[in-house]
């Protein structure tokens, strides 16, 4: 087990770095994230905000289980970080419309799927002249540019916290494998001493 004041170094500067960094720094420990561009903008950035899985009935339901788990912190997060930073990252209860396709048919029981997993989806349409949709109107989302510029902020505030020296690098994109390991393997050195 770690002990508080050690150094940990991070791979990644998306919402799941960015978030593991901020809460072991809360907890006392010397947070370096390395990542290979700028900070959030790989595919935390390219990601729609929208926070549920498209067609869960697809999925494993561990899976969705963690999803689903995940999905109702995400109101909590949103107005912690939105009162430490003054970003809001704009959580909203949307609700979403999937209208089925030729590459997407719903399956017979998706309501009942639904409400098995205590969601109150509807499905209407799918006569001559309308397609079938279903409303999910459990599904939140976020603004990811807002919600990542908070994460960032929250980390900028604990590196002005000597406790918690909490560091951002970015490693060269072009390095090959083995210059990006010793490049981070010499940062975690560097953070013990």
């Amino acid at each position: 087990m770690l002990k508080k004041r050690e150094s940990i170094v991070l791979i990644g500067a998306g919402v799941i770095g960015m978030l593991a960094a901020v809460r072991l720094a809360e907890e006392g420990f010397a947070i370096t994230i390395v990542d290979q561009g700028q900070t959030g903008r790989e595919a935390s950035w390219a990601g729609g905000g929208i926070l549920s899985p498209l067609y869960p009935w697809h999925y494993p339901p561990e899976l969705l289980r963690l999803s689903f788990y995940s999905i109702s912190l995400h109101r909590a997060l949103s107005s912690e970080l939105a009162s430490l930073t003054n970003i809001d990252p704009q959580w909203a209860l949307s609700g979403l419309r999937i209208i089925e396709g030729e590459n997407e048919v719903f399956r017979d029981d998706v309501s009942h799927w639904g409400q098995n997993w205590g969601l109150n989806w509807q499905v209407s349409g799918g006569k001559a002249t309308t397609k079938k949709n279903l409303w999910c109107p459990e599904v939140a989302q976020v603004r990811n540019p807002r919600l990542l510029s908070a994460l960032a902020e929250r980390c900028r505030q604990l590196i002005s916290n000597s406790l918690n020296k909490l560091k951002l690098r970015a490693l060269n994109a072009k390095m090959n494998n083995y210059s990006a390991w010793k490049a981070i393997r010499d940062l975690s050195l560097q953070t013990r001493l």
